[in-house]
Order: C-alpha cells, then sequence, then structure tokens
C-alpha cells in the first residue's frame, strides 16, 4: 500500500503495518517457552492496556488485537506491577491466577499455570510487556532460550514504537490533508461567494502600509488578480482623485480612534467609466489597532439608481415649479392686462371723438383720467414685480451690525425651537454700508433660515450656527454665515445660486437666487463654501460707505 492509499484509509495502517509484527512477536514468543496464551500489554503514562491476545491451541496459534483497557481479568496484577517496578524479566513457575477457581476454558490446560513476563523498553523506559502463561508440566525453557526470549522483546520494542510512530504520523498526516482540504473548499466557497456579491475581502497592516486582498478585490479596483498584496501608496493610486483626500482622512480619524468605518468612494475605471465601491473596515480585536479586516464592494448599480431617482425628483421638482411660475405669469398677465386694455380703449374713444368734434372738453378730460389712472395702476403692478426681484433697492446708509441683530431678534424662537445656538463674531465698531435695509434683511434671513433647514438632520453634536465681519482691502467688508449642517454635495455649491436650483424640500430654489441678485444689485459679491467636517459657508462683500459720505443710520443696533 502506498503512502497516499494509506492516508485515504487511515483504518488499514493497524492491518498493514502493527498486526504482522505482533503477529510475529506473539507467535514466536508462545512457541519459545511453550505456552498456551500470550497477552501484549502496552504501559503509558501509568496506564495498563491490552493491545493483543494469543491463544494456543492444541494444533495453531492464533491471535487477537480486540484488546482493551478494562480487560485485565485474565492477568495476575502484583506481577505486572512486579515488572513495571523492576524493569526486569520475571519468570515464576506454578503461580494460581487470582480468582481462578480451577475453572479454566481454555483446552489442553491443567490446573496449574507458570508466568513469564518479559519488559519491551526503549531509551525513554518502560512501554509494555509480554505476558506468557504455560503449563507448569511443560518443559522449562533454557537459559539460551530466555536470552533469545530477551532480545527478541528489544527487537520487538523498537519495532513496535516504530510502527506506532508511523502510524501516529500517518493519521496526522490524514488530518492535515482534511483541514487543508476544508481550508481550500472553504476558500474556494468564499471567493465564489465574494464574485458572485461583487464583494472582496482585505487585511490592512497600518504600521507596514500594506493589504493582503482577495482576488475579487484586486478585480474591482484593477490590480493584477494574481496579486496578493498591494501597498496603501497604491491603492490610493487607484481611486478617484478628488476622493483621495477625504478616503485617507476618514482611514486616519478610524486608526486614530480604533474604531470601524464605512465609507464610499468612487473609482476611474480603464475605460474612463465612474464606479463607486463601499468600503467596510473593522479593527481586529486582539490587536492594537494596527491590523484592520474588512469588505469593498461595487455599489454602483445602487448609485446608478439613486441617481436616475433623484433626476426624476428634480424633474418632477422643476415641472411642479414651472407651473407655478406659469400660474403666476398668467396671473400676473390678467392683472397687467386689465389697465392696458382700459388704456387702449380710452384712448382711441378719445382719438374718435376729436376726429368727429363729438367730444366736449368735458369728456376728454373724462377719457385723459382714466387713462391716467390705469397707467398708473399698471406701473404699481410693475413696481411690485420690480420690488420682488429686487431690481431697484433703495440705497441709503445701514449699519450691518443692526440689521444682523434685528434679523436674529426676528428669528430667536425659530433658533430655540431647532435647539440651534447662536455665536457672533463681530467687528468692534459699526459698519455701515450703502444699502436697501429691508432687501438687506432680507439677505440675512434667507441665509440664517438655510442655516436652520440645514440643523434640522443632525444628531449626536451641538446645533450651531456662527455670524461673523470682518474688514477687507479695499474699503470692502465681509460677513459670513457659517452651520455645522449637513452641507451639499461638492457639486452644488457653483450651481446653488441659479434661480430654481435647490435642495430644500417644498422650496423653488429662489431664495439664494434672489439674495444674490440683492447683493450684487447693492455692487457685492456672494459665495458659498464647504466646511470640513461639517457644514457650509455663506459669504457676501459689499463696499463700506467712508465717514463724509455718511447720512443718518438706520437701525436700533439692539442686541439678541
Amino acid at each position: 500500500m502506498s503512502v497516499s492509499d494509506s492516508v485515504r484509509a487511515p483504518g488499514e495502517l493497524e492491518k498493514q503495518f502493527f498486526l504482522p509484527v505482533v503477529q510475529a512477536l506473539m507467535t514466536t514468543a508462545v512457541a519459545l517457552v511453550q505456552a498456551r496464551r500470550g497477552i501484549l500489554l502496552r504501559v503509558h503514562h501509568g496506564h495498563i492496556t491490552v493491545e493483543a491476545r494469543t491463544q494456543a491451541g492444541c494444533d495453531d496459534v492464533m491471535v487477537d488485537m480486540r484488546g482493551s483497557a478494562g480487560d485485565l481479568g485474565d492477568v495476575s496484577l502484583p506481577l505486572v506491577e512486579e515488572v513495571i517496578r523492576t524493569g526486569a524479566l520475571l519468570k515464576l513457575d506454578a503461580t494460581p491466577l487470582s480468582g481462578d477457581q480451577g475453572t479454566d476454558p481454555l483446552p489442553c490446560s491443567g490446573p496449574h499455570r507458570a508466568v513469564v513476563i518479559v519488559p519491551l523498553s526503549n531509551r525513554s523506559g518502560l512501554t509494555g510487556m509480554i505476558y506468557l502463561e504455560r503449563q507448569a508440566e511443560a518443559t522449562t525453557p533454557t537459559s539460551e532460550q530466555m536470552l533469545f526470549l530477551e532480545l527478541l522483546a528489544e527487537q520487538a520494542a523498537v519495532s513496535l514504537d516504530t510502527v506506532r510512530l508511523y502510524v501516529a504520523t500517518m493519521h496526522e498526516v490524514n488530518e492535515h490533508r482534511h483541514v487543508a482540504q476544508a481550508l481550500r473548499e472553504s476558500r474556494a466557497l468564499l471567493l465564489l461567494g465574494e464574485r458572485i456579491n461583487e464583494s472582496g475581502s482585505w487585511e490592512w497592516d497600518v504600521e507596514k502600509g500594506e493589504l493582503n486582498c482577495s482576488a475579487e478585490f484586486c478585480r474591482l479596483y484593477e490590480f493584477n488578480p494574481d496579486v496578493s498584496s498591494v501597498t496603501h501608496e497604491a491603492l490610493m493610486q487607484h481611486i478617484h482623485p478628488c476622493d483621495r483626500e477625504r478616503v485617507n482622512r476618514i482611514l486616519d480619524e478610524a486608526v486614530a480612534a480604533r474604531r470601524a468605518v464605512r465609507f464610499e468612494h468612487r473609482i476611474r475605471a480603464r475605460d474612463g467609466a465612474i464606479r463607486y465601491l463601499s468600503v467596510n473596515a473593522h479593527p481586529v480585536s486582539m490587536t492594537d489597532g494596527s491590523l484592520y479586516a474588512g469588505t469593498v464592494s461595487d455599489v454602483s448599480g445602487r448609485k446608478a439608481e439613486e441617481l436616475e431617482r433623484s433626476r426624476a425628483q428634480e424633474q418632477l421638482a422643476r415641472g411642479a415649479r414651472m407651473t407655478a411660475i406659469s400660474q403666476m405669469t398668467a396671473l400676473i398677465a390678467h392683472e397687467v392686462n386689465q389697465p392696458l386694455m382700459s388704456i387702449s380703449s380710452n384712448a382711441g374713444a378719445a382719438l374718435i371723438g376729436i376726429e368727429r368734434d363729438s367730444l366736449g372738453t368735458g369728456k376728454i378730460k373724462e377719457l385723459l383720467g382714466q387713462i391716467l389712472g390705469q397707467s398708473q395702476r399698471a406701473g404699481t403692478i410693475i413696481q411690485t414685480l420690480q420690488a420682488l426681484t429686487c431690481a431697484c433697492p433703495q440705497s441709503e446708509p445701514a449699519d450691518v451690525h443692526a440689521v444682523i441683530h434685528q434679523v436674529l431678534l426676528t428669528m430667536r424662537g425659530e433658533f430655540n425651537r431647532s435647539a440651534i445656538e447662536v455665536e457672533l463674531d463681530l467687528l468692534a465698531r459699526p459698519i455701515i454700508v450703502g444699502a436697501d435695509k429691508t432687501q438687506l434683511q432680507q439677505v440675512l434671513a434667507n441665509l440664517l433660515g438655510n442655516a436652520v433647514d440645514a440643523m434640522q438632520k443632525v444628531q449626536g453634536r451641538v446645533r450651531i450656527v456662527r455670524v461673523s465681519s470682518r474688514s477687507l482691502e479695499g474699503n470692502q467688508i465681509e460677513v459670513c454665515v457659517r452651520d455645522n449642517g449637513t452641507g451639499a454635495d461638492a457639486g452644488m455649491y457653483d450651481q446653488m445660486f441659479e434661480p430654481f436650483v435647490g435642495s430644500k424640500p417644498g422650496g423653488i430654489g429662489m431664495g439664494l437666487a434672489i439674495s444674490r441678485s440683492i447683493i450684487e444689485s447693492h455692487g457685492g459679491r456672494i459665495f458659498a463654501r464647504r466646511r470640513l467636517p461639517h457644514g457650509c459657508s455663506v459669504i457676501f462683500n459689499m463696499a463700506e460707505q467712508a465717514d463724509d459720505d455718511l447720512g443718518s443710520v438706520t437701525g436700533d443696533g439692539n442686541p439678541v
């Protein structure tokens, strides 16, 4: 039998290797001393077990390997213990067994028995013994036979130890091969599951800056599939350039706090397509946070669905806004059309009357008065629309700080209901600008209202809105409204001041557009910036009036 066959059938090892040695040993020993019974005992860590029994019938010798640790009833334990104590061969004649009442189940036996016990030893000590039982009337073994028996025992001890070691080794090899096969099958199933779920696994040694990664991980990041590890720097090169700084910051913060983290980022595939990956990382519990394990999965499909859903919602919102604008336009057209039609009718009547000389001076004056009234009505409607679109600001000296205090005082209840803290960082001196105070109040109310809306979903940190002012070069002043809310997507900051662009639920996207129109009509500039790690800053600047340009200053300057 080959080694591979033995490994595949470990139960055959004893039959192939151990049984022939035992048969040769016991058969020779029984024949040498003319024994009718032989027992192979093993001594291991103080325990005595039966490994084999040999019975000599009238005509042949039979070996039985079905011994057990508790089957020692036909062995004289005191004699066995004496051999264990001395480690020497023991030979006794006419020794009755304990519990033997003269009943002997074996054929061809007499009432008395002689015992020969031969120790089996190696360098570490006693490992077993051959327990031989013979008839008292049998011929006594000669000294040469006993010497041969001792030599046989020495060789047998070595052979049995070798066979036992070989069998144990092959059993261990078999177990290792079974474990290795199970690991291979488990890993194959894991890799198959990763491929089906488009999810790769990895281990990150933070100190070494290396990641051990699966084949699916390499596929997702477009590494060579034969690579089993990559460096952190190499991984960063496969991440979208706009996301690298954010990903590094997220990982650094997670490692510093030894906490789990989940985030998403983009990669640019070789074909130019943008794909989205979701990363889930956990510190390994038995380390000091220097080893992380996690998964990465492709969520591009989900992102595409979310983007399509967002576009559909945006189209619906734009449709709703256009419907509202159409309704407003129809209303305005109706309101303006009435005085225009009246003006046209009265003017036509006056012209006809003058041509026919059929109207008196009083009637003409009446028609002209109606025309004047209707034209004034149309002018009022137009002025109202101009005021709404900030086309004609009424500029006068206004204290920006006083306007800020007035708006904050008006919105105090809203801040309290939303549990928002207000911080002021204003210049110690007044800031005077030439502006329409009402429109300036509208700008600040829009910005503070947006800040309140952006912090409605904030949990786990204090909600803070901060209003600050400072002087700039060129006689310019700057006012900044900051919040620590949810912020906006990176691409929104360049678009949020356009009409009908907004993220507020239920809004029409005109608040910031109107604010920009007001500030620009006053010769200023307004823009937004993203705050890290949370929130948004909206900043506007205007020209500050010189002292000799100041008239009466509006605003009472009452603090919040």
